[in-house]
């Protein structure tokens, strides 16, 4: 017990920094202020349209996501002997996602101001996310250093 209250703290030595709890809590996070926002344009703004794309937004952009997930997950497994190379379903569904992605910009520019203000806070809530969860990583941190007095 000594020696792990003298290990350097990392992130490898957390539990609550492993990677797929940290994947998961952001697309929670995301999820969160999809929701967050959608009401904020529904009740504060009175815009039924611009929540409704900003929950098709932020449904698109977790999707990309995950996606992203799963290729870095693909890429990343194994050794480069044993790595198997991106199938063509995964491809296509890479260039699916991320097409979402680049067309929601040019897409705004024909929206009223509010379904536009909808689609870029909907494409915003995994930015927002990974803000979030840098923030309470920072936190697990410094409350990791004052419990052992450093």
């Amino acid at each position: 017990a000594a020696r792990e209250a003298d290990a350097p703290l990392t992130t490898q030595s957390r539990p609550w920094s492993e990677p797929a709890r940290v994947l998961r809590r952001m697309e929670w996070l995301a999820g969160f202020f999809g929701v967050a926002g959608a009401a904020a344009l529904l009740f504060g703004r009175g815009s039924p349209q611009g929540a409704l794309v900003l929950t098709l937004a932020a449904a698109a952009s977790i999707f990309a996501f995950r996606g992203l997930q799963g290729l870095v997950g693909q890429l990343a497994a194994g050794s480069p002997e044993t790595r198997r190379p991106i199938d063509r379903r995964s491809r296509r569904l890479v260039w699916l996602r991320f097409s979402l992605l680049t067309l929601a910009p040019l897409i705004s520019l024909w929206m009223d101001s509010e379904r536009a203000l909808g689609l870029v806070m909907g494409f915003s809530v995994i930015p927002l996310a990974a803000v979030a969860e840098g923030l309470l990583q920072l936190g697990f941190v410094l409350m990791g250093r004052r419990e052992h007095g450093r």
